[in-house]
């Protein structure tokens, strides 16, 4: 069974690594130059910097099972008992999704079902056919943003989730060590400092401001994040640092779906994500894990089983 999804986070990532574990041929579409999501790692010089989740702290048993698995794998190491970590976080990512086809910087905007079976088109009017299944794992608003004709319920669901935005500013280069973290720390707005090394420093700001300015869009963020930084720093400057800014406009779920997966058998389409749930990379672990643990994906086995004889039938 040819399966396409769309999106190449955690969810995307982790939903392909057991469809492919289960003899299934997944296509991952993701509009950034690479995957990751919001588990994301931004090469720069000599620097790999973690630029949205750059470390997991497990609540639940499984969750905390499958870390430590993939710290057997030298893909996270565990710096304490409770969180895990890596250098390169997306490189989890790219673990998870090594089995299947990888299509980066390509953007889905419409999806058609022609006799059962979906054709994507990307922003660019690439056409990919004959896929007899899809899943998607971007963000509602993003998947409200797809032409295509969802089932009325699924919609008015999905119409009701909201999120919250995040701002970030990466300061890096030897000036960085300059920087007094304690008082940084004292930002009024800050949500997390991240220094995975003297020379890069990691600003995230909370949901009050960066709602606020999530309209500039990333490019405009640098002048009102050094207005604030200068609240605490006055010396602080941005033309003494190398920097860059980034803009999560879904970065945590304000409002959950309340569901932990969505799957329409008629349509052999399905929606898997954290926001179903939650905000953690756990609630996208755990969205995963119902639908694979489901009867709608056993049923969706035995369609793969059923297809897979018919085309050695016709073979022979």
């Amino acid at each position: 069974m040819r399966v396409a999804i769309i999106g190449a986070g955690f969810s995307g990532c982790y939903l392909a690594s057991k469809l492919t574990h289960d003899g299934m041929e997944v296509t991952l579409f993701e509009k950034s130059r690479g995957v990751g999501g919001r588990m994301a790692t931004r090469y720069v010089d000599e620097h790999r910097i973690n630029i949205g989740c750059h470390e997991l702290s497990p609540i639940g048993w499984e969750f905390k099972q499958f870390c430590e698995t993939m710290k057997r794998k030298k893909l996270l190491t565990s710096p304490s008992h409770e969180n895990y970590s890596a250098t390169a976080i997306n490189g989890l990512l790219k673990s998870l999704a090594s089995t299947s086809e990888v299509k980066t910087e390509t953007r889905i905007e419409t999806v058609r079902c022609i006799n059962g079976e979906y054709d994507l088109i990307d922003s660019e009017g690439g056409h990919y056919p004959d896929f007899e299944a899809l899943f998607i794992t971007i963000p509602a608003p993003q998947l409200l943003d797809l032409t295509f004709d969802f089932e009325t319920d699924i919609r008015k669901g999905i119409e009701k989730v909201t999120f919250d935005s995040v701002a970030t500013m990466v300061l890096y280069g030897a000036k960085v060590k300059e920087i007094s973290t304690h008082k940084l720390a004292t930002l009024p707005n800050l949500r997390k400092l991240y220094q995975p090394s003297d020379e890069v420093l990691v600003i995230h700001m909370d949901r009050s401001f960066s709602n606020v300015h999530a309209s500039l869009g990333k490019e405009k963020l640098a002048t009102p994040m050094a207005q604030a930084i200068q609240t605490v720093l006055p010396s602080f400057e941005l033309k003494d640092f190398r920097y860059f800014t980034h803009l999560w406009r879904y970065g945590f779920t304000e409002q959950a779906l309340g569901s932990m997966y969505r799957f329409s058998p008629t349509q052999q389409i399905g929606i898997v994500a954290d926001w179903m749930i939650g905000h953690r990379v756990e609630d996208a672990f755990r969205s995963v894990e119902a639908f694979v643990n489901a009867s709608d994906y056993q049923t969706l086995l035995q369609v793969a089983q059923t297809e897979q004889i018919r085309k050695v039938c016709v073979n022979l």
